[in-house]
């Protein structure tokens, strides 16, 4: 049988997590830049969704727990990403598919870690 993480460790893990979730925001926004779809709808949708998960990520860093929901807006946010180059058809753009997968991905399981840990749920 594992211990229990402690307060302070569960602290950090989320910490973590959030700080990891404000790099993936950032990086939808400087995807279209950086690999070249800035134009259409890839580039518009990366912009965002990179923009909103940047300004949740920083509400979580600052309030915490005090802003109840926004683990759960974050990954809907993750699982739109993964599904936005089909849904807005822009799948064969190789470079904003592979960007918006990896990234939904990523957000999803660390948002699905960060709202796991708020709940208590091990």
């Amino acid at each position: 049988m594992t211990q229990p993480h402690s307060n302070g460790a569960r602290a950090s893990y989320i910490a973590l997590a959030n700080y990891l979730i404000l790099a993936l925001g950032l990086w939808l926004v400087a995807a279209p830049i950086v690999l070249g779809f800035l134009a259409g709808t890839a580039g518009s949708n990366s912009l965002v969704i990179g923009l909103a998960v940047a300004v949740v990520a920083l509400l979580l860093l600052r309030r915490g727990r005090e802003v109840a929901g926004l683990s759960a807006l974050t990954l809907g946010f993750g699982l739109w990403t993964i599904l936005a180059p089909f849904l807005l058809s822009f799948a064969h753009q190789y470079a904003a598919l592979w960007s918006h997968l990896f990234s939904g991905a990523m957000l999803a399981v660390l948002a699905a870690f960060s709202l796991g840990e708020e709940l208590g749920i091990e």
